[in-house]
C-alpha cells in the first residue's frame, strides 16, 4: 500500500487529494478467441485499487500512515509520540475497558455482584461468565479467547485463565445456586404481600449434541430433533416474568415431577404462604395435587375429558350446567366452575359435521358399489360402516343397520335415513 497525492487546477483553483492505494497483480486481458497451441503463458499486470480517501486527515497522521506503508518507524514528532516521548517509544493499544466496566457497574447496581460474590477467584470468574454471556454469547472456550482483548485483570482482578478454569467456576457456582437464588429472590418476588403474589412456572427441553452427559436422555423432544438426547429445564418466575429459580432434570422427566420441586421451593426456600397455583392439565396431576395439599396451597386447573365424562356418568354433574354463564358446584371439598366455551363448541360442531359428512360419503359410495356389483357381500358393507363409526367415535349417537343390500343410518331423533 502507498499514498497517492493528486494535484489538479480547475478554473484557477487548486484541488488536492490523498488516496490510500493498494497495488494488485491481475491477469492481463487476452486477445479474443482460443489461444494457439504452444502460445506463451498469459501475462499479468498491476492495477491500483483505491481503498480510502484520506484527504481530510491532518498532515501528522498522513505522515504516520505513509511511514507505516513504507515499513519505517514513526517520526519524532511530539504530537504523535505517546506522552511526548521520542521515536523510541512504541505505540501500544490497551485492552478494551468500556464493555466489562459498564456490565460490572450495572451488576453492582442491581445486586448481582453481592449475590454471586467476589471474594474468591472462582466467584470473579463466575461474574466474568455472566458478562461474557451478555456481551459475547459464545462457548466457554470462545469466552476465554474473548477475554484476551478485554480488561478482565483491571476490572475483576483476574489474571490469565482458560476454559478449564471457567468450567471449574461453573461447578462452584452450581453448588451455591440455592443461596444465590435466595439472595436475588427478594428483588423479584412480592414478599411484602404474599396473598397477592403471582408465580409462573413452565417446563421446556433443550436437545443435546453428544452422548456423554449426566442428565442427557431421550424423551419428549419439543424441538423436533429426532435421535437427539435432551435436557429438561423447569423455570420459576414472578408475576412479571423475572426468573427466580431454574432446575435441570433428566431428558426423560415428565412435567408433574418437576412441578413438585417448584412447590417445595415456594414453600421452603421462598417462604410463600396461601398461594394459589394455576396450571394446565398436564402440569397439575395426582402427585402435584397431593403435594399442594400437604403444603396447604390452593390450585386452579382444568378437568380432562375423561374426568368430565366420569362425573357426568356418576350424576355428580349435569350437562345442563355447562352454559355460557358460569355455574359453580362443590363436591368433596373441591369447587368446580362449569362453563360452555362458545369457541370450543363451534369448533367441535364443525369437526363433528365434517366427520359425519365423511362417513355419509363413504357409506354412499359403498352402497352404490354394492348396487352395481351383485356379487358383492352386503355384510362387508355393514362391517366397514361400523368400523367408520368406531374410527370417528360416532357409534354413541349413530347406528347402522342393513336394509336389504344397503346400509342405513339411524341418528335417533332424525329417524332412519338410508344413505344413497
Amino acid at each position: 500500500m502507498f499514498l497517492k497525492r493528486n494535484h489538479t487546477v480547475l478554473g484557477g483553483k487548486d484541488y488536492q487529494s490523498v488516496l490510500l492505494v493498494q497495488g494488485k497483480r491481475v491477469a492481463a486481458k487476452r486477445a479474443p478467441g482460443r489461444p494457439a497451441a504452444g502460445a506463451p503463458a498469459q501475462k499479468s499486470v498491476v492495477v491500483h485499487e483505491t481503498l480510502a480517501n484520506l484527504s481530510k486527515l491532518p498532515p501528522d497522521l498522513l505522515e504516520l500512515i505513509e511511514r507505516h506503508c513504507k515499513g519505517q518507524p514513526p517520526s519524532e514528532s511530539p504530537s504523535l509520540a505517546p506522552n511526548g516521548a521520542g521515536a523510541s517509544a512504541d505505540i501500544h493499544l490497551g485492552p478494551c475497558y468500556g464493555v466489562l466496566a459498564a456490565l460490572d457497574g450495572l451488576a453492582r447496581e442491581i445486586g448481582l455482584v453481592q449475590a454471586v460474590g467476589e471474594q474468591t477467584r472462582a466467584q470473579r470468574l463466575a461474574l466474568f461468565l455472566i458478562y461474557a454471556r451478555l456481551a459475547h454469547q459464545g462457548s466457554r472456550l470462545s469466552a476465554a479467547r474473548w477475554s484476551e482483548d478485554h480488561a478482565v485483570k483491571e476490572i475483576l482482578q483476574v489474571g490469565s485463565f482458560d476454559e478449564d478454569d471457567l468450567y471449574a467456576a461453573l461447578e462452584e457456582l452450581e453448588q451455591r445456586q440455592a443461596s444465590i437464588e435466595a439472595a436475588l429472590a427478594p428483588k423479584v418476588s412480592v414478599s411484602a404481600s404474599p396473598a397477592r403474589a403471582i408465580y409462573l412456572y413452565d417446563v421446556t427441553s433443550v436437545y443435546f449434541e453428544g452422548l456423554e452427559n449426566e442428565l442427557a436422555d431421550f424423551g419428549y423432544n419439543r424441538d423436533g430433533k429426532k435421535g437427539k438426547k435432551q435436557l429438561v429445564a423447569g423455570l420459576l418466575t414472578d408475576g412479571n416474568g423475572e426468573p427466580i429459580s431454574i432446575q435441570l432434570y433428566r431428558g426423560n422427566t415428565g412435567d408433574p415431577p418437576t412441578f413438585l420441586d417448584a412447590v417445595q421451593k415456594l414453600k421452603v426456600r421462598f417462604g410463600a404462604e396461601a398461594v394459589a397455583l394455576v396450571g394446565d392439565r398436564g402440569m397439575i396431576k395426582r402427585l402435584g395435587k397431593a403435594a399442594l395439599g400437604e403444603a396447604k396451597f390452593c390450585y386452579v386447573t382444568a378437568l380432562t375429558d375423561p374426568q368430565i365424562r366420569a362425573l357426568l356418568a356418576k350424576k355428580r354433574l349435569q350437562l345442563e350446567l355447562f352454559d355460557e354463564k358460569p355455574a359453580e358446584v362443590e363436591l368433596n371439598g373441591k369447587r368446580y366452575v362449569l362453563r360452555c366455551n362458545p369457541q370450543t363448541q363451534a369448533r367441535e360442531r364443525a369437526r363433528r359435521a365434517d366427520q359425519w359428512a365423511r362417513v355419509q360419503a363413504k357409506i354412499t359410495a359403498r352402497n352404490l358399489e354394492v348396487e352395481h356389483k351383485p356379487r358383492t357381500e352386503p355384510n362387508s358393507s355393514l362391517k366397514q360402516a361400523q368400523a367408520l363409526l368406531s374410527k370417528y367415535r360416532l357409534q354413541g349417537w349413530v347406528k347402522v343397520e342393513l336394509a336389504g343390500r344397503k346400509v342405513g343410518l339411524d341418528r335417533g331423533c332424525r329417524g332412519a335415513a338410508e344413505a344413497g
